[in-house]
């Protein structure tokens, strides 16, 4: 596989595995995923030793992002993911990754390192940060296969890094208040993302009751911070055909405050 295939390869994984990486070469992690595919890729002499590097379950991540077979060794994994990039194109690799950054190549001079270097532009495609433009990530996110809110945010955190830039996005912002509320993601303190996992809204739990009647509380406290317009609700996980009618009802719950709930799986 030659580095420019890699380079979708490395662009699949979210950005604590490119983390979890650089550690494993021994190079800093710093900047934005971009920056960590090609301090990575300078280092690497070549597909099997960033095979050898990457784990069992980064190889799983790459297969459940170009949709091709999750099972079998890592060897099976890797010959799977290597089978499918060779054959593709760069424009189907391009969807097969849709709603991440994919760097600029210079299809000349492609190498590994020591050898001539493939070009790769190191300064991410930002977006300007508005309502419309983050309601638009927000739907192209793949989230359906996340039925834990942890590694839905994680998701969900690698593509507004890349997105917005790594300063404008905070994690965990602190509304204040004597609740000491806090909200999933907060973008330039203008605009504030929660994120749910259909499972957990739908159910109910013996001293919290539904996660509806949670979300909704919280969207009242967060108000307090945010303007209702820009308050977004997103529901990760598979929804289920059962759920599918709530699910509609507390989007209409939703906006009657104002706010907009996105649900990129259905």
């Amino acid at each position: 596989m030659d580095r420019t295939k890699a380079t979708f390869v490395l662009q699949a994984l979210n950005t604590n595995d490119l983390g979890d990486l650089c550690f494993q070469f021994n190079i800093s992690s710093a900047g934005v995923k971009v920056d960590k595919v090609e301090r990575i890729l300078s280092n690497a002499s070549g597909w099997p030793e960033l095979v050898e590097k990457m784990t069992v379950g980064m190889l799983r991540y790459v297969c459940e992002e170009f949709r091709v077979p999750t099972r079998g060794t890592k060897a099976e994994l890797a010959s799977a993911v290597e089978a499918f990039v060779e054959q593709a194109s760069a424009d189907v690799l391009e969807r097969k990754l849709n709603g991440m950054l994919l760097p600029a190549v210079n299809q000349t001079g492609i190498g590994w390192s020591g050898e001539t270097s493939v070009l790769l532009s190191t300064v991410p495609t930002i977006l300007d940060i508005t309502r419309d433009n983050i309601i638009s990530v927000l739907k192209d996110l793949k989230l359906s296969r996340y039925d834990e809110e942890a590694k839905a945010q994680d998701k969900i955190f690698s593509v507004l890094v890349d997105r917005f830039g790594h300063d404008h996005v905070g994690r965990e912002g602190v509304i204040g208040g004597f609740t000491f509320t806090q909200i999933d993601f907060d973008i330039t303190r203008t605009y504030g993302i929660e994120v749910k996992v259909a499972d957990g809204l739908f159910t109910f739990k013996r001293g919290k009751g539904h996660g509806i009647e949670r979300l909704l509380g919280q969207l009242v406290l967060y108000q307090k911070h945010y303007k209702p317009e820009n308050l977004f609700v997103v529901v990760a996980g598979e929804v289920s055909a059962a759920q599918r009618a709530p699910l509609n009802e507390l989007r209409q719950l939703v906006r009657e405050q104002g706010c907009e709930l996105i649900c990129p799986s259905t």
